[in-house]
């Protein structure tokens, strides 16, 4: 049987990974079709973050918004 994680325990891991996912996109070339892959799961992970109640300041982001 697995354990079900917690809310914080999902905002954590995917706050964790969103940080991670951002840092190896800012190495690929911007025309990379794994930047591609990456930029829409940092996106769909950032949606679920803002859906989940994190305050915006603790979402990670590129800056370039």
């Amino acid at each position: 049987m697995t354990k079900s994680m917690t809310n914080q325990e999902i905002i954590d891991f995917l706050i964790s990974d969103t940080a991670l996912f951002i840092g190896e996109k800012e190495g690929l070339d911007i025309n990379d079709s794994f930047g591609d892959y990456l930029e829409g799961l940092i996106n769909r992970s950032q949606s679920v973050l803002r859906m989940m109640g994190v305050p915006e300041e603790q979402i990670p982001t590129d800056g370039s918004c």
